[in-house]
């Protein structure tokens, strides 16, 4: 993969920022008066089953708030393509300062370090892994409570596929990431041949 194509790799990601809003407003909310509208059966649970379930809801807005950061990532991640051809080219041009001005940046800004960049990407991969337990715990809390019509209409509705495409994010910025790195080390190669 060359530059060109990781570049377009890290416009086409999703905007994570948006998928985390548009799970939001077809998720559940927590459980009061007038909420939850869509969902009349959540009105059927008890009072220790509502506060339990308002619980977990407030943990996974946690959650969801921290996943928001992943946008973040996807940005750092269309400046590291950026710098990359503008280190490319730096070389090119002859201009070594710049390179190294350009290189070190790379590695050591507070910002755009690329090792702290992968440790974020990490750990968003990480909060992924947290929600989708904390997803899969609501389903079967609500399979166990909700008769069977209800729980199959709501694994139907859209938030389904906001959350698909939340998990396939980390592997997405995988490989980005790898990319970018196999770019770098190729280009400090042709620098010190």
């Amino acid at each position: 993969m060359d530059l060109r194509e990781v570049k377009k790799e890290v416009q086409n990601l999703p905007n994570i920022t948006e998928l985390v809003e548009k799970f939001t407003v077809h998720w559940l909310k927590p459980i009061r008066a007038n909420t939850n509208l869509p969902f009349p059966f959540l009105v059927t649970f008890s009072s220790e089953k509502k506060k339990n379930f308002n619980k977990k809801l407030a943990i996974l807005q946690e959650t969801l708030g921290a996943i928001q950061y992943g946008q973040t990532i996807h940005e750092k991640s269309g400046l590291y393509a950026r710098f990359l051809v503008e280190l490319k080219l730096a070389i090119l041009q002859g201009n070594h300062s710049k390179a190294r001005t350009l290189s070190r940046r790379f590695l050591k800004d507070d910002f755009l370090n690329f090792q702290n960049t992968i440790k974020e990407v990490k750990l968003f991969k990480d909060n992924i892994a947290f929600l989708s337990q904390q997803y899969k715990e609501f389903l079967e809390l609500l399979q166990q409570e909700l008769p069977l019509e209800e729980s199959v209409a709501f694994l139907e509705l859209p938030h389904k596929t906001y959350f698909q495409q939340l998990q396939k994010i980390p592997s997405k910025q995988n490989k980005i990431m790898g990319e970018l790195g196999r770019q770098f080390l190729m280009i400090m190669k042709e620098i010190r041949t």
